[in-house]
């Protein structure tokens, strides 16, 4: 009479089994993931462009970057001055070609000044110019707060100054852009 052997499987075999077939699987999907990842092998050929900047900058010279890199990475590089005149430049568009930049020197800061004056708005000023200077520049109404002025802050271009009142609570210069 022929015998026939059945095998069982414990419940902690089943267990290890499971384990190293979902192991194997997951190694399996990871090796599909980084192959779909690199893809084809294509020839990735970088154009340099040189881009010359010289002027209001600390360090003037000549950057040889990558085509399309925005023009504000090539002057964090130089490194422009305080008051160096960005105003014409757009800083987000891309390098297409080789190029010279001549970086000025502002002429006058835009200033807006709000708060106790007679006519509040935009001025120009002298780079350089501080708070205190603004008291014999800025008509002032009666409510004006002059100690105010006794502040050394150097005016940024774009900067909002905000004079307040006299017994004012609230006394607020903040540093938006134009």
């Amino acid at each position: 009479m022929i015998q026939k052997i059945v095998y069982r499987l414990r419940a902690s075999e089943w267990f290890v089994t499971g384990g190293l077939f979902l192991f194997l699987f997951s190694l399996f999907l990871i090796a599909k993931i980084k192959t779909a990842q690199v893809g084809p092998f294509r020839e990735h050929k970088i154009v340099l462009v040189d881009v010359a900047i010289q002027g209001h900058v600390k360090r003037c010279g000549t950057y040889s970057v990558e085509r399309g890199m925005p023009i504000g990475a090539v002057l964090r590089k130089a490194a422009p001055k305080k008051f160096a005149d960005l105003r014409a430049i757009s800083l987000k568009s891309p390098i297409t070609a080789p190029l010279e930049l001549k970086i000025e020197c502002l002429k006058n800061l835009l200033i807006r000044i709000e708060g106790a004056v007679q006519n509040p708005g935009t001025i120009q000023v002298l780079p350089g110019t501080r708070i205190l200077d603004l008291r014999k520049i800025v008509p002032l109404s009666r409510e004006a707060d002059l100690t105010f002025f006794k502040k050394r802050h150097v005016l940024e271009d774009g900067e909002t100054v905000f004079i307040p009142e006299k017994n004012s609570s609230s006394c607020r210069k903040s540093r938006e852009k134009l």
